[in-house]
């Protein structure tokens, strides 16, 4: 699965958790029977970003690559 990311104002992590919280919130979104191939790619996404938040080392990403920093240069 390919997760696109904002990083233009966030670094890696915040852009991540605001990724996870989007995610989340259109999961919710997606009520009626037609919706149901949607939900299953956001439950999908929301999985895969919970164990990249939860196992990352956010720590030594900034460190090794700066323009995941989220600082502008």
């Amino acid at each position: 699965m390919n997760i696109q990311l904002t990083l233009k104002r966030y670094c890696i992590q915040t852009a991540a958790k605001k990724k996870y919280e989007h995610s989340i919130s259109l999961y919710f979104k997606q009520k009626s029977p037609s919706d149901h191939p949607k939900r299953i790619h956001f439950e999908k996404e929301i999985e895969n970003l919970k164990f990249f938040l939860e196992n990352a080392d956010f720590g030594q990403i900034r460190s090794n690559y700066v323009e995941l920093n989220g600082k502008k240069k």
